[in-house]
Order: structure tokens, then sequence, then C-alpha cells
């Protein structure tokens, strides 16, 4: 019974007045649950892909991260070759067409040898390319019998000059060799060191590193540094993109070809933008590096300036490890005199078949570092290196290539040859 000095309260207008706390978590568990069942769906995914590790490229390739692709490692393949018939292709634990090398020992000396396609010689068995041709003629022709030459190959096709540095830097320093051959071929691997070059001669310039004169060719980037830098880390993410660009057919600056002709016809809709005759066979742009500079095209200007920093990076290196450095450089078939004849009234640009040597030169010179062109050579060999496979050496280049290398090392003290029939061909005309 209330007391009769207290007056009642009221009655509350809203109603009874509820005691149950109020829980934010009851309002997020939903948002919350759907976060975290997804998170665990692409953690699984992201480990369901590296532990599956599904083909990226097609053929012997694999995904490389920095540089772009490289082989599958520790592969066994028979390929059917028109001139040369089944081919034997292995690689290595490293991914590369080479036999597994282990550390140095006493007596051992080493040359590495870094290239693209001309290195890898995927055209010709190994016993045949110009690396193991080498490593056997410097082997029988040595003087000390306690010293056996070692011989490195990082040739991967379609590397441009960049991706060889970044090779030697990642896989050819150790053990320290005693001299480094840098194989170059000024014909795409001018084009593959500039961003503006990018699918005038390979259909994977999308995973390619570049040097670019927006930063004086310093540092390294790609078409499209965001998405590079996503495929870099994520497996997932590596094979979404992939996907995308093969519904979408581009993806920024990157673009997925299936095929050299889809490739060719992206490059023929874009000649009358680079002021060229809209007819103009696209396979012939790469001839541009042979022209005179106030002649060359935009992208083979620009393409020149990193080939350029990126030899010099190369001198540097071996100068700072005391190796020394060879530049070989390979003729493109359209260089040697009979092809470039034939073809050079297509072309809208005059062209110096050796231009790229002499430019080359020029770059070694006041270095220790030596330049061996080979077009010379090929010219005086014409029915030697002709014809050639698939558009690489065939056996008797290689064997060509193999003795000019070692006349240069013997000529410059760099190696040791007691036998003069080791070096007989190569002073045959």
């Amino acid at each position: 019974m209330p007391s009769p000095f207290t007056e009642p309260r009221p009655a509350s207008k809203a109603g009874p007045i509820s005691t149950a706390p109020f829980r934010l978590g009851s309002k997020l568990a939903g948002p919350l649950l759907l976060l975290l069942v997804t998170g665990i769906c692409v953690v699984a995914g992201e480990l369901a892909m590296r532990w599956i590790s599904p083909a990226y490229f097609g053929g012997p390739r694999a995904y490389d991260p920095e540089l772009g692709w490289i082989a599958k490692p520790r592969q066994i393949l028979y390929w059917p070759r028109r001139q040369s018939g089944t081919l034997h292709y292995a690689t290595n634990n490293i991914g590369i067409r080479d036999r597994e090398h282990r550390g140095g020992g006493p007596g051992i000396r080493r040359i590495t040898v870094v290239g693209d396609s001309f290195t890898e010689a995927a055209e010709v068995d190994d016993e045949h390319t110009f690396t193991s041709r080498l490593r056997t003629k410097l082997n029988l022709g040595r003087r000390d019998t306690k010293e056996y030459w070692e011989i490195k190959r990082l040739g991967m096709g379609d590397y441009g000059p960049l991706q060889e540095f970044m090779a030697l830097r990642r896989h050819g320093l150790f053990p320290n060799p005693k001299v480094v051959v840098l194989q170059l071929f000024p014909y795409n691997d001018i084009l593959n060191a500039s961003l503006p070059g990018a699918y005038w001669v390979s259909n994977q310039d999308a995973y390619r590193p570049y040097l670019s004169s927006t930063d004086g060719f310093v540092q390294p980037t790609y078409l499209n540094p965001k998405t590079s830098k996503l495929r870099r880390h994520s497996w997932l993410t590596r094979f979404s993109l992939l996907l995308a660009q093969r519904h979408l057919g581009a993806w920024g600056r990157e673009r997925l070809f299936e095929s050299d002709e889809s490739r060719l016809d992206w490059l023929r809709a874009r000649l009358p933008e680079l002021g060229l005759p809209a007819d103009l066979d696209p396979t012939l742009l790469p001839m541009s590096t042979f022209s005179p500079p106030e002649q060359q095209l935009a992208a083979v200007q620009e393409g020149w300036g990193a080939t350029d920093m990126v030899v010099r990076r190369f001198l540097r290196l071996t100068e700072k490890r005391k190796i020394h450095l060879v530049v070989l450089v390979i003729p493109h078939l359209r260089q040697l005199s009979p092809v470039l004849e034939r073809r050079r009234s297509e072309l809208p640009f005059d062209v110096d078949p050796r231009y790229a040597e002499r430019r080359l030169a020029g770059l070694l010179e006041g270095s220790d570092a030596r330049l061996v062109p080979l077009l010379d050579l090929f010219e005086q060999h014409l029915t030697t290196v002709l014809p050639y496979i698939d558009g690489h050496l065939n056996i008797a280049a290689h064997d060509l290539v193999a003795d000019r290398l070692l006349q240069e090392l013997v000529d410059a003290g760099w190696a040791d040859v007691d036998a003069p029939s080791v070096l007989q061909t190569i002073s045959a005309p």
C-alpha cells in the first residue's frame, strides 16, 4: 500500500522501459561471418593453387615473378623439328636448358653465357650448341691437365637485355666465373628493352621487365606495375587476371595474344599512327634497330637507350667482380647481304647492317671487355650458316660461333689452348 505522503509517479507514455542491453555484435554477426568465410575461401584457393601449381604458359615455360618467365625445372621433352629431327630438351634445377652446376672446386675455371633463344638453342640437341662445343674445345685444347673449363648457360627464349642482366645476378655469379659472355641479338632485343616497343616482336610482353626513359632507365618497370605486383604475390590473383584477359582481351596496357597473327593484326592497325604506310609488312619494323639514329622509330630509340644502360650495368658488375666480359653479337637472317638486298626496297627507312655492332663497340671502348661481332664471319661462311633453323642457328653455325669465341678468349689471354686443330676452322673462309 503506497504511503499517503508520496504522490504516485505518472505512467510513462512510451510504455514500459526495457532493461535488455544493446548488442552491437548482433547486427554485425552476419557481415563478419560472410567476411570470415570469404577470407577462408580466398586463403584456401591460394593454397590450392600453390599446391596444384597449374601451367601458366603453354609448353615448357613457367611464370617467374622477377624475370617474367623461365622454363619448368627438371623436365625432359622430345620435340619434332622440321630440319633437325626429334630434339631432346632437358632443363636443370633452376629451369634453364643446361646441366646441373654445383659449387666450385680446385682447377675448375668457369664461363657464364647469358642470352636469349640463340643461347637456349632449342633448335639443336644440347651437344651441338655453341656453349657445349666451346666447353669441349676448351678442354680438348688445354695445356694444363689439372684445369677443367665449365660453362654455365643462362639462355631463355625471348629474353631482353634487362632479363639477361637479372638472370646473371640471380644465377650466374656463383661460383665467380672467369668470363661472362653476354649474347645479344640486336633485332628484337632492342625492342624487348623498350616499353613503347611492346608487342612488336613478342606475345608475352605483359610479363617482361623494362627500363623506361621516364626515370632515366634506372628502375625496372612493367607495362602495368599494379597488376604485375598482384601477379607476383598471389597465385590466385595471377590466374584470375589471366582468365579476365582471355575474356576481355586486354587489361590496361597488358594484352593477351593467342597467336603471332593476332598480334601482327594489332600492329598493322597501328602503322598509320607510327607514320608508316598501312600496307607495310609489320615484321619489318624491327629492322629500324639498324637505322641511323635520326631515322629510327621512337620505340627503337628508347629501346637503344635502355639497351645502352643495361650493357653499362654488365660492365660495372663484371669490373667490380674482376670478371672478363665478352659481348657476342649474333646477326639476324635479314642482316645477311643476300636476304637484305631482296627486302631493302620494302623498308621505309635506311638500314646499315653493322650499325648495332658499331654502337656496342662504342659502349665498350675504354674497358677490357671484348666485342665479338659475327656478321662479317657469317658473310664469309654463307653456305655454312644458311639455312637458319626457324630463324636460329643450324648445327654448323653453332660450331662456327664456338670457334670464334674460343679464338677471342685465346687472343685476350683469358684461355690457353695447345691444340692447333681446335682453331683451324676459324681461319678457313
